[in-house]
């Protein structure tokens, strides 16, 4: 499969070091893939069983969506589709396709930056950015259309950090331990 994560590490690397894209990428690269988390963001990193990594992302999402909003989660119940089925492309595509460059950008720095669990809190988010619009499509049962094949129009990062820091001051704790723990594991 084609490695998003990469070119888009490289195409931000790209914007700031100019010359020498490739090797601040290979750098880059180089040491987050030390980080056992890495396997979260960066599928192709190693050979990790990326699937079990990801049923621990999925899973996160599939509860806090239910916890923090509980008619978007039914939505999804009522139409028949796990939120995950959505969030794992969005994930797997570092939100090509579905958001501009300057926030997928923020997405990666969010990962990188404030930690892998992010990509959990940002689903989260995005869901509750489209919260109106979804609950329409399930009344018109065209949900997948939403959200696969339709670009997240105005999806502002920024105004959204706060509610992603209060997801990650309820969250963190549980997340990032059984993503750590699942991530190690797999690394033995």
């Amino acid at each position: 499969g084609f490695d998003w994560f990469l070119v888009t590490v490289f195409m931000i690397m790209s914007q700031y070091c100019h010359q020498n894209a490739v090797d601040a990428t290979l750098q880059f690269i180089n040491k987050f893939s030390s980080l056992s988390c890495s396997a979260y963001a960066w599928k192709y990193h190693s050979n990790r069983r990326k699937d079990l990594l990801c049923c621990v992302s999925m899973h996160h999402i599939e509860l806090i969506l239910q916890t923090e909003l509980p008619l978007v989660h039914s939505a999804f119940r009522i139409s028949g589709y796990c939120p995950s089925q959505v969030c794992q492309d969005w994930i797997n595509q570092c939100f090509w396709n579905y958001l501009d460059w300057p926030e997928i950008c923020l997405y990666i720095v969010l990962n990188v930056v404030m930690g892998v669990d992010y990509q959990v809190y940002y689903c989260i988010a995005v869901f509750a950015h489209l919260k109106e619009k979804i609950l329409k499509a399930c009344q018109e049962q065209n949900l997948l259309v939403l959200l696969k094949e339709e670009m997240i129009c105005e999806f502002n990062t920024a105004s959204w950090m706060g509610y992603l820091k209060s997801l990650e001051e309820k969250y963190r704790h549980i997340v990032i331990k059984d993503m750590r723990e699942w991530a190690e594991l797999k690394t033995t």
